[in-house]
Protein backbone atom coordinates (compact mmCIF):
# COMPACT_ATOMS: atom_id res chain seq x y z
CA UNK A 1 0.00 0.00 0.00
CA UNK A 2 2.78 2.37 0.62
CA UNK A 3 4.39 1.42 -2.76
CA UNK A 4 1.18 2.59 -4.46
CA UNK A 5 0.67 6.17 -2.59
CA UNK A 6 4.35 6.74 -3.10
CA UNK A 7 4.08 6.35 -6.70
CA UNK A 8 0.99 8.30 -7.19
CA UNK A 9 2.67 10.65 -5.34
CA UNK A 10 5.65 11.13 -8.14
CA UNK A 11 2.72 10.87 -10.60
CA UNK A 12 0.98 13.84 -8.89
CA UNK A 13 4.45 16.01 -8.70
CA UNK A 14 5.42 15.32 -12.20
CA UNK A 15 1.94 16.74 -13.74
CA UNK A 16 2.06 19.91 -11.43
CA UNK A 17 5.94 20.54 -11.68
CA UNK A 18 6.57 19.11 -15.01
CA UNK A 19 4.55 21.42 -17.72
CA UNK A 20 5.34 25.02 -17.10
CA UNK A 21 4.65 27.65 -19.76
CA UNK A 22 7.46 29.73 -20.45
CA UNK A 23 6.93 33.30 -19.49
CA UNK A 24 8.54 34.88 -22.98
CA UNK A 25 7.95 33.46 -26.14
CA UNK A 26 9.35 34.55 -29.37
CA UNK A 27 8.19 34.50 -33.29
CA UNK A 28 10.43 34.63 -36.09
CA UNK A 29 8.64 35.39 -39.98
CA UNK A 30 9.99 36.64 -42.83
CA UNK A 31 7.49 39.64 -44.66
CA UNK A 32 6.14 39.26 -47.95
CA UNK A 33 3.75 40.54 -50.24
CA UNK A 34 1.50 37.45 -48.51
CA UNK A 35 0.77 39.88 -45.71
CA UNK A 36 -1.47 42.62 -47.21
CA UNK A 37 -4.80 41.61 -47.06
CA UNK A 38 -5.28 43.03 -51.02
CA UNK A 39 -2.81 39.45 -52.04
CA UNK A 40 -5.17 37.34 -50.79
CA UNK A 41 -8.74 39.11 -52.36
CA UNK A 42 -6.98 39.71 -55.28
CA UNK A 43 -7.69 43.89 -55.24
CA UNK A 44 -5.78 46.66 -56.41
CA UNK A 45 -3.09 47.78 -54.12
CA UNK A 46 -0.21 50.30 -54.93
CA UNK A 47 1.80 48.57 -51.96
CA UNK A 48 1.65 45.35 -53.53
CA UNK A 49 3.90 46.69 -56.67
CA UNK A 50 7.00 47.20 -54.30
CA UNK A 51 6.38 45.23 -51.04
CA UNK A 52 8.71 45.80 -48.10
CA UNK A 53 10.31 42.76 -47.74
CA UNK A 54 12.26 41.78 -44.40
CA UNK A 55 11.77 39.80 -41.39
CA UNK A 56 9.71 40.77 -37.98
CA UNK A 57 10.43 39.44 -34.15
CA UNK A 58 7.14 39.29 -32.45
CA UNK A 59 7.77 38.76 -28.40
CA UNK A 60 4.71 37.84 -26.69
CA UNK A 61 5.06 37.37 -22.59
CA UNK A 62 2.83 36.64 -19.59
CA UNK A 63 4.30 37.04 -15.98
CA UNK A 64 3.28 36.67 -13.02
CA UNK A 65 2.51 39.17 -10.57
CA UNK A 66 5.19 38.78 -8.46
CA UNK A 67 7.51 39.69 -10.84
CA UNK A 68 6.18 43.76 -10.90
CA UNK A 69 7.01 44.33 -7.46
CA UNK A 70 9.89 46.29 -9.00
CA UNK A 71 10.55 47.86 -12.47
CA UNK A 72 10.44 45.21 -14.86
CA UNK A 73 12.32 45.19 -18.51
CA UNK A 74 12.82 43.24 -21.02
CA UNK A 75 16.58 43.40 -23.10
CA UNK A 76 15.76 42.51 -26.79
CA UNK A 77 19.60 42.21 -28.54
CA UNK A 78 19.66 41.07 -32.28
CA UNK A 79 22.52 40.18 -34.48
CA UNK A 80 22.64 40.72 -38.06
CA UNK A 81 24.29 39.15 -40.77
CA UNK A 82 26.78 42.16 -41.58
CA UNK A 83 27.96 40.99 -37.50
CA UNK A 84 26.74 44.74 -36.32
CA UNK A 85 24.05 44.20 -33.00
CA UNK A 86 21.24 46.03 -32.15
CA UNK A 87 19.52 46.59 -28.56
CA UNK A 88 16.28 47.82 -27.51
CA UNK A 89 14.70 48.06 -24.07
CA UNK A 90 11.43 47.69 -23.58
CA UNK A 91 9.80 48.74 -20.43
CA UNK A 92 6.71 46.69 -19.71
CA UNK A 93 3.29 48.15 -18.28
CA UNK A 94 1.14 45.11 -18.04
CA UNK A 95 1.33 41.25 -17.46
CA UNK A 96 0.73 40.16 -20.98
CA UNK A 97 1.64 41.60 -24.04
CA UNK A 98 3.50 41.82 -27.59
CA UNK A 99 6.19 44.03 -29.19
CA UNK A 100 6.96 43.53 -32.97
CA UNK A 101 10.49 44.43 -33.96
CA UNK A 102 10.70 44.88 -37.88
CA UNK A 103 13.67 44.68 -39.90
CA UNK A 104 12.18 45.71 -43.41
CA UNK A 105 13.28 48.17 -46.34
CA UNK A 106 16.52 49.98 -46.07
CA UNK A 107 17.64 48.47 -42.99
CA UNK A 108 17.26 44.80 -44.18
CA UNK A 109 19.24 45.70 -47.22
CA UNK A 110 21.65 47.39 -45.00
CA UNK A 111 22.49 44.73 -42.24
CA UNK A 112 21.07 41.35 -44.50
CA UNK A 113 18.89 38.78 -42.75
CA UNK A 114 18.29 39.15 -39.05
CA UNK A 115 20.94 35.91 -37.63
CA UNK A 116 20.14 35.24 -34.27
CA UNK A 117 18.58 36.94 -31.48
CA UNK A 118 17.68 36.75 -27.42
CA UNK A 119 15.34 38.30 -24.72
CA UNK A 120 15.85 38.84 -21.46
CA UNK A 121 13.72 40.50 -18.56
CA UNK A 122 15.19 42.59 -16.06
CA UNK A 123 13.93 43.45 -12.68
CA UNK A 124 16.15 46.25 -10.46
CA UNK A 125 19.16 44.89 -12.36
CA UNK A 126 18.57 41.69 -11.79
CA UNK A 127 17.99 38.84 -14.63
CA UNK A 128 14.95 37.36 -13.87
CA UNK A 129 14.06 35.35 -16.89
CA UNK A 130 15.89 34.67 -20.50
CA UNK A 131 14.92 33.56 -24.25
CA UNK A 132 17.35 33.23 -26.33
CA UNK A 133 17.24 31.79 -30.36
CA UNK A 134 18.81 28.35 -30.55
CA UNK A 135 21.85 29.84 -32.82
CA UNK A 136 22.27 32.43 -30.37
CA UNK A 137 26.14 32.24 -28.50
CA UNK A 138 27.45 35.18 -26.47
CA UNK A 139 30.64 37.40 -28.94
CA UNK A 140 33.85 36.58 -27.95
CA UNK A 141 35.89 39.67 -28.36
CA UNK A 142 39.56 39.81 -29.09
CA UNK A 143 42.12 43.18 -28.70
CA UNK A 144 43.36 44.39 -32.14
CA UNK A 145 46.66 43.02 -32.63
CA UNK A 146 46.08 43.69 -36.76
CA UNK A 147 48.74 46.23 -36.40
CA UNK A 148 51.84 44.52 -34.40
CA UNK A 149 51.26 41.56 -36.35
CA UNK A 150 52.05 44.08 -39.66
CA UNK A 151 55.04 45.48 -38.18
CA UNK A 152 56.10 42.36 -37.06
CA UNK A 153 56.10 41.06 -40.84
CA UNK A 154 57.48 44.08 -41.84
CA UNK A 155 60.48 43.67 -39.90
CA UNK A 156 61.13 39.60 -41.09
CA UNK A 157 61.33 41.18 -44.71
Amino acid sequence: MCRRCYLWSILVACLCFGCQRPHITVDSRLLGCDRYASYWVHTPDPQLLRPEVGRELVICWRFPQSYFREKLELLLTVRFQDGNTDRVLIRLKSQTGAYVYQLIGEAACRHGDIKTYKVEAFTGGCLREKWRHQLWCERIEFPNYGDEFSRLSDEKK
